[in-house]
């Protein structure tokens, strides 16, 4: 993503179909232009959906069959990641949620998360 942003300060893709002679919107998707990036403001303090986010990263915190099963230790431990966490508007035009560039503790493997 980074190298994107090195060769093209965004974008904007939308494609129509074409049926029956009439053209119809059919898609779009875009990057904003850096300069237009806004930093979404999270909420921290839903312990469990943060708990199933950083459970799905896989290393971050272990995963557990159940929330009941964590230890005090692992809830603490996931409190202080998500301080960490910040997240980015990457498509200003969605309508249906926010297309996010999500950082987890660090910027070296940013994801892009959607919230409806």
């Amino acid at each position: 993503l980074c190298n994107f942003f090195q060769i093209s300060n965004g974008i904007q893709l939308r494609w129509d179909v074409k049926c029956q002679g009439e053209t119809t919107a059919l898609g779009c998707m875009q990057l904003n232009q850096v300069s237009a990036m806004t930093e979404i403001k999270l909420n921290l303090d839903d312990d469990e959906a943060w708990m199933e986010i950083m459970m799905g990263f896989g290393d971050l915190v272990p995963a557990h069959p159940t929330l009941a099963g964590i230890s005090q230790e692992d809830w603490q431990k996931a409190r202080q990641l998500r301080a960490t966490f910040r997240a980015f508007d990457l498509d200003s035009s969605c309508l249906s949620g926010k297309v996010a560039l999500l950082y987890c503790h660090g910027a070296s493997n940013p994801q892009v998360w959607f919230q409806d």
